[in-house]
């Protein structure tokens, strides 16, 4: 029970570190685990005051992007407002919120609100997509940086330290001279 526990925790912890180190190292999954569990283990305090820091930052990061996300399709919407009547505008497009982005949708009744309510509505669900795309970037970015930081810390390694194949350190020499 005890080495499950201690799995567990490991695999919980160093999940998100596990794929940059394959792009770092080059390595294979046996040794993304192994490094992953070093560095949870190795300086634990350390990996979760970088977590910490990497939450905070990213909450506000996203607050910021989904800010800009709903300040688009408001100011979008009040412009709209101006040139339809309010009640076909509510018919094709609600309003929308700062925790509801694409608003209630209830279906029109004729054919034509219909359509026109589908292509508003492919539009703003492309903003939510970006907005959760940023916050899919954001994670693995992170990802790579804790990664990076801690195996500096736990292994001495520079930051800057990339596995590089064989061939693309030909081209970068290279290019050097």
């Amino acid at each position: 029970a005890f080495f499950i526990a201690v799995v567990l925790v490991g695999a919980a912890a160093g999940l998100s570190l596990m794929f940059p180190a394959i792009a770092y190292e080059d390595s294979d999954f046996f040794d993304a685990v192994s490094r992953s569990f070093s560095n949870v283990y190795g300086k634990p305090w350390r990996l979760g005051f970088y977590t910490f820091l990497a939450v905070v930052y990213g909450t506000v990061c996203c607050l910021f992007v989904r800010l800009f996300a709903f300040l688009t399709l408001w100011v979008t919407h009040r412009f709209l407002q101006l040139g339809l009547r309010d009640d076909k505008l509510q018919a094709i497009w609600p309003a929308p919120t700062f925790p509801d982005l694409l608003g209630t949708f209830t279906a029109p009744d004729s054919w034509s609100l219909w359509l026109a309510a589908f292509l508003v509505r492919i539009w703003v669900l492309v903003i939510v997509g970006l907005t959760i795309s940023f916050v899919i970037s954001l994670y693995f970015s992170a990802s790579t940086i804790l990664y990076a930081l801690m195996r500096n810390s736990v292994d001495g390694t520079s930051l800057d330290e990339i596995h590089l194949e064989d061939k693309e350190t030909a081209e970068i020499t290279e290019t050097s001279e």
